[in-house]
């Protein structure tokens, strides 16, 4: 382990030093005195040589500790650092700051190398420090110096399913791992929820009708015979047309002859034979052909009108025979619509009965399928929930590996950084600490320095560097367990001059 070690310690003008001092330590110094003597400057001297604050991490003290007859201050120490043995120098004079390592001009980030952290060598050194932070400083001095529990290790506390559980299921952060198992746990219970939906649709009665019949037969049958009685009134129609007919050329027959008798009417051409004084009549060929063609007319016409009368008679016939056929037709038609939607209702129920069958039956699978994916979904719910359980096994058994690895540099002091959430199995920031179970804000002034010296011992073993200790107002505490370091002991001495003595250990 790495130590360092004040081996001398000069100064001038430094608070009630305006001249040169000079001091011996060893590895347990004495330095006792009535009060105003300087033993909390000889603390402070080597704090401010360091790290260029006072005891409490104060960078803007040099002021203050500048004695009030000085223009200028110095402190020099000699140290042992890891064996090696260095010359520091700190002054300031007027606005000016001065640092010299081993005769060299120097800065602070020089000096880190020595001291790592301001705030963990302040917690070593001055005993006080460490309850002076606040909650948040506290932890990050905590959190910076304790090591952090490894997996493997806290793998090798664990029982042997579990462990595997972890390992094959690239576990690598707890919390994160818990989440994430969560969020499968719900989405795999919502997966079940849904095909349990299958299972109870399949479970509820379903109303399937009966299957019904039709006969066609009649419906046929008088299908058949409309479509005949169609047939028959369209016959109708067609004599219609034929007594049109008759009577147009009928009628072309009755002009044509009134037209013909005009015409003969209307000849009138006739002469005198100049021998015989015989009168000729020179349309007499016309007129014959015209008489022959007025008989003719006169005989079609004849014709036509008897045709006709038949025609008419046979219609008015047909008319008393078609307004039974229409009233029997549209019976006809108003019981095939009756029958037509009576097969209508009849196929819509099968059809309806033949998809509820489907529907049934689609049904059964889904709910068989569905139960045999609850049933592997539910196989992997246990497995999540173990692995679940195996992260809280690994928290619990973390936590209690980091309270034994702080506890042991400890006897009074109890220190928790995180706990276990009971209802999730998360760790999470809780920062306590205690001094023989109280609180650090109620400790009386020596508890603080007990606990402080716990403290100190603990960083030094976790760091593994050994500071030297300034251990002020020491006449408070009549016992106490210092750390395996230097560490220079500060007393109150009535009427007594600053003595300090270096003492064999």
């Amino acid at each position: 382990m790495k130590e360092l070690v004040i081996n001398k310690v000069k100064m001038k003008g430094f608070k009630n030093h305006k001249d040169t001092v000079e001091f011996e330590l060893g590895k347990k110094t004495l330095v006792v005195g009535d009060n105003g003597q300087g033993k909390t400057t000889l603390g402070e001297a080597i704090a401010w040589c360091l790290l260029g604050c006072d005891l409490f991490g104060n960078e803007r003290a040099t002021t203050r500790l500048i004695n009030n007859s000085s223009k200028s201050v110095e402190v020099e120490i000699d140290f042992i650092f890891d064996n090696k043995k260095h010359n520091l120098v700190r002054s300031k004079v007027g606005k000016f700051n001065h640092i010299f390592l081993d005769g060299e001009k120097a800065t602070n980030e020089k000096l880190i190398e020595f001291y790592q952290d301001k705030n963990i060598f302040l917690s070593i050194y001055n005993p006080s420090y460490f309850s002076s932070l606040s909650p948040k400083e506290a932890k990050n001095v905590l959190n910076k110096v304790l090591k952090e529990v490894s997996k493997e290790e806290v793998f090798n506390h664990m029982t042997e399913v579990y462990r595997n559980l972890l390992i094959e299921n690239n576990f690598r952060h707890p919390n994160m791992f818990l989440e994430e198992k969560r969020a499968e746990l719900k989405e795999l219970e919502e997966d079940i929820l849904y095909l349990q939906g299958f299972i109870d649709a399949k479970n509820e009665k379903m109303e399937i009708p009966e299957e019904m019949q039709f006969d066609d037969t009649e419906l046929n049958v008088l299908k058949e015979r409309a479509e005949k009685l169609e047939k028959e009134l369209l016959n109708t129609k067609s004599l219609d047309t034929d007594i049109t007919n008759t009577k147009i050329k009928l009628e072309s027959y009755r002009s044509e002859y009134s037209r013909l008798l005009q015409e003969m009417k209307e000849l009138n051409n006739k002469i005198k034979c100049p021998t015989c004084n015989t009168e000729i009549d020179l349309d007499f060929t016309r007129k014959e052909n015209m008489k022959k063609r007025l008989v003719e007319i006169k005989t079609k016409g004849s014709e036509l009108k008897n045709k006709l009368e038949q025609l008419e008679n046979k219609n008015k016939e047909m008319e008393k025979e078609n307004q039974n056929k229409k009233i029997e037709l549209e019976k006809i038609k108003a019981r095939i619509k009756e029958l037509e939607e009576e097969k209508q209702k009849v196929n819509a129920n099968n059809a309806t009965r033949e998809r509820l069958l489907k529907l049934q039956n689609e049904s059964k699978l889904k709910a068989i399928k569905a139960k045999r994916e609850i049933e592997e979904l539910q196989d992997k719910k246990i497995q999540i929930k173990m692995q679940i359980d195996a992260v809280k096994e690994f928290n619990s058994i973390k936590l209690r590996l980091q309270a034994e690895n702080i506890n042991k540099y400890l006897d009074k002091v109890t220190i928790q950084l995180q706990k276990i959430v009971k209802s999730t199995g998360e760790l999470k920031d809780d920062f306590k600490i205690l001094y023989d179970n109280k609180e650090f804000n109620v400790l009386s002034n020596s508890e603080k320095i007990k606990a402080g010296l716990e403290i100190a011992n603990l960083i030094i073993n976790e760091i593994g560097i050994k500071y030297p200790i300034f251990l002020d107002n020491a006449e408070s505490i009549t016992t106490y367990k210092a750390p395996d370091t230097q560490i220079i002991i500060a007393k109150v001495k009535e009427n007594q001059k600053l003595r300090v003595t270096k003492e064999v250990i």
